[in-house]
């Protein structure tokens, strides 16, 4: 099983159109932590993996989705968004 793990920062280098050609073999994406909605949504759809994510310790701000739906307020642990509802709850 391959695994793409992504924390922190969004890399140009996988926000992009080529995500899929350069790693076109990860079964799994884990985020571990103060990333933007958006970008997970893109990965899992750019890699087509399910995603498993974790808040980081940032993450007080609200978040937006891809298609710019968000949250107001912060949300309690199980409340965020699974993007295209691939995520599985942990």
């Amino acid at each position: 099983m391959r695994i793409l793990a992504v924390s922190d920062r969004v890399m140009d280098k996988l926000y992009s159109g080529q995500a899929r050609q350069l790693f076109p073999d990860v079964d799994l994406l884990i985020g571990c932590g103060d990333l933007p909605f958006y970008y997970l949504d893109f990965l899992t759809s750019a890699i087509d993996a399910p995603l498993v994510y974790v808040r980081g310790n940032h993450d007080d701000a609200p978040q937006y989705g891809a298609d710019g739906t968000g949250m107001a307020r912060r949300a309690r642990w199980g409340e965020y968004p699974r993007p295209h509802r691939r995520t599985p709850r942990v």
